[in-house]
């Protein structure tokens, strides 16, 4: 995932400024890689944990079911 949010993050910020370094920089991508990687962790995991804690919330019957 780290990987994949690097890589993503280095082709979004490709020709863009990013920060203080000048467009199209390899500072630049650089910096949009690991901004891409801090950003998609925290804001990615928080709305994936708000997810799967609703679905588990609405499916405990289902999912927990006592024999």
């Amino acid at each position: 995932m780290i990987l994949f949010l690097w890589i993503f993050g280095v082709i979004t910020g490709w020709n863009q400024k990013v920060g203080n370094s000048d467009p199209g920089t390899w500072i630049a991508r650089l910096d949009a890689g690991i901004r891409m990687i801090l950003y998609g962790q925290v804001f990615g995991g928080f709305l994936s944990f708000i997810i799967i804690t609703l679905l588990n919330y609405t499916w405990k019957e289902k999912l927990f079911e006592k024999h």
